[in-house]
């Protein structure tokens, strides 16, 4: 007993899963020996790739035995995968090429094969995998995916079948290699007259696979319908050497004569004529003569079977269902009379509909000729409406390049006053600044110089008062003096006060040399009357220029601003 368990020899496969190119790959495309990124198909497990360096051995992958155990085997089979790649191109393509039909002779005879059909590509609506068909307890053919009956009432397993547009099974397929049908299933498949064939599938890849079933080289048929409805006759090979063709060369004496031809034909007539007679035809044509017999009187049989069953089923079924009846030829002759009534109301709405058609039609004339005469009296030019319109729509398309045109050059000019409107606005902005400066300042130095001048003309007061109350002191005693040196005093008054305003003047010439002539003489006349005409004088300035900048705003078009608004803005 040897110490270490015999390990079983890998099985060869043709197929393995590439990793690098992401799908399965046949050995044929394999260029590299080795590991090189195979896995199993079925256990998923490394691969390894071998191309033997001897002449006439097949390549194959096998599993890595780096990653075998002892009694862990892979249940993958090519096989296997072969008809899963079959069905898969047939569910695809719904279509294959089967082989041509003969007619051999019974097991026994001898004879040669009839040709009955020519190969032919079958195509497909619908295509199914693994199918079964069985018989219901009720004789009828029912097929499913599963079938758990009695072996007895199923037909027939198909792993391919393909069905017509009517849903109808005109095809099955049986995939991988087959020695004949059972007896169950060949009394089956003429129970469904289904044709059926074996197709092997090549040890290559899927596009080999594919190849071959439209080349159809691997298509046998196991069951045909209209093979089997044929029954086998033999032609004998003696048939004489037929009819030689006519001579063709017209300048050549013929070298057989009327007789001869005559006599050939006669030959060929007589051994027709032995075919005819002969055992298998008379038998053949016996059995057909014999099928029609029988498909005739049952098909007579079966008619007077319809008839009494019709019969009787009629009987019962009015016998049950008279009050129903009864109904229904009642609502049968209300109907009748309805649909008398709607013929009639049809054939008067029919009358109407037709004379308002013809009226239609005759004011659609009418109109036309109108139009026309319209079309033509417009403008007098001939032109009609259309090609008036397209006038309209020109001569309105350019007036509105017109008005674009002059709104620009309006906006331009418009732009133009704007700028020069801001101008001014700035103009009158920095006049108002410092007419306002002006307004605030002026009342403030007049009133200083007001008391100024008025703690001056008071000290000048006090000094007068003074030298009246000496005066009038010495009036008593001195009137007579006092009225002889009036004249003199008033003369030095008036002297005097010529030269305090002098002074004053001078003294307020030298304090504001800059001082407005009109402020001079307000002080120097010390007359406040002229202070406020000063200020009422500046209101009235105020609204002169305001009235004037809002009618040249107006006049700008700047209906919408105003001079209050405008001060707003310089203020902000």
């Amino acid at each position: 007993m040897p110490a270490f368990p015999v390990a079983e020899p890998d099985a060869h496969h043709d197929y393995a899963h590439s990793v690098t190119l992401d799908r399965d790959i046949h050995i044929s495309e394999v260029t590299q020996r080795g590991r090189k990124g195979y896995k199993c198909i079925g256990c998923q497990r490394e691969m390894q790739a071998v191309l033997p360096k001897v002449q006439n051995y097949r390549p194959y992958f096998r599993h890595d035995a780096k990653f075998i155990k002892p009694g862990d085997k892979c249940t993958f089979k090519d096989e296997d995968y072969r008809r899963k790649l079959a069905a898969t191109t047939l569910e695809l393509n719904k279509e294959i090429r089967v082989p041509p039909v003969y007619k051999y002779p019974p097991k026994g005879e001898a004879g040669l094969a009839l040709f009955l059909l020519p190969g032919t590509v079958i195509a497909a609506s619908r295509v199914e995998k693994n199918k079964y068909f069985f018989e219901d307890h009720n004789g009828n053919i029912k097929s499913d995916f599963r079938y758990d009956g009695p072996q007895e009432e199923l037909l027939f397993k198909a792993d391919i079948v393909f069905y017509d547009e009517n849903d109808e099974p005109i095809l099955f397929i049986q995939l991988g290699k087959r020695k004949k049908l059972t007896v169950n299933e060949f009394a089956g498949l003429k129970r469904l007259r289904v044709n059926t064939i074996n197709l092997t599938i090549p040890k290559q890849s899927a596009e080999a696979i594919e190849i071959s079933q439209k080349k159809g080289d691997r298509a046998k048929w196991l069951y045909h319908d209209d093979e089997q409805q044929i029954a086998y006759f033999s032609v004998p090979t003696d048939l004489g050497d037929g009819i030689p063709a006519i001579d063709g060369d017209p300048d050549r004496l013929s070298e057989e004569s009327y007789d001869c031809r005559k006599v050939q034909v006669n030959n060929l007539i007589r051994a027709l004529g032995r075919c005819l007679e002969s055992e298998p035809y008379r038998t053949a044509e016996r059995a057909v003569v014999t099928a029609i017999g029988r498909t005739e009187l049952a098909i007579k049989r079966a008619g007077e079977q319809r008839i009494v069953f019709e019969e009787r089923y009629r009987s019962d079924a009015e016998t049950t269902n008279r009050g129903e009846l009864d109904e229904i030829e009642a609502r049968r002759v209300q109907f009748r009379t309805t649909k008398a009534g709607l013929n009639g109301r049809y054939q008067r709405l029919d009358e109407r509909y037709q004379s308002t058609k013809q009226r239609i039609r005759e004011e659609k004339a009418l109109l036309d000729a109108n139009i026309r005469q319209e079309e033509i009296a417009l403008g007098g030019t001939g032109k009609t409406i259309e090609q008036l319109q397209d006038d309209a729509d020109r001569e309105h398309k350019a007036a509105r390049d017109r008005l674009d045109e002059q709104f620009g050059r309006e906006l331009e000019s418009i732009g133009s006053e704007q700028e020069r409107v801001e101008r001014a606005i700035a103009i009158e902005r920095a006049a108002i600044e410092r007419l306002r400066a002006d307004i605030t300042n002026a009342p403030a130095e007049l009133i200083r110089k007001q008391h100024s001048q008025r703690s001056y003309h008071e000290r000048l007061e006090a000094a007068e008062k003074e030298i009246i109350g000496g005066l009038e002191k010495e009036r008593d005693g001195r009137q007579e003096r006092v009225e002889g040196a009036r004249g003199d005093l008033t003369a030095r008054f008036d002297d005097l006060r010529r030269q305090t305003a002098l002074a004053a003047e001078t003294k307020i010439l030298k304090e504001e040399p800059v001082c407005p002539d009109d402020l001079k003489h307000l002080i120097l006349q010390e007359d406040m009357f002229w202070l406020s005409r000063m200020a009422k004088q500046i209101a009235e300035d105020s609204v002169k220029r305001r009235n004037l900048l809002e009618q040249q705003l107006s006049n700008l078009g700047y209906h919408s601003f105003s001079v209050n608004q405008l001060i707003e803005v310089a203020n902000n």
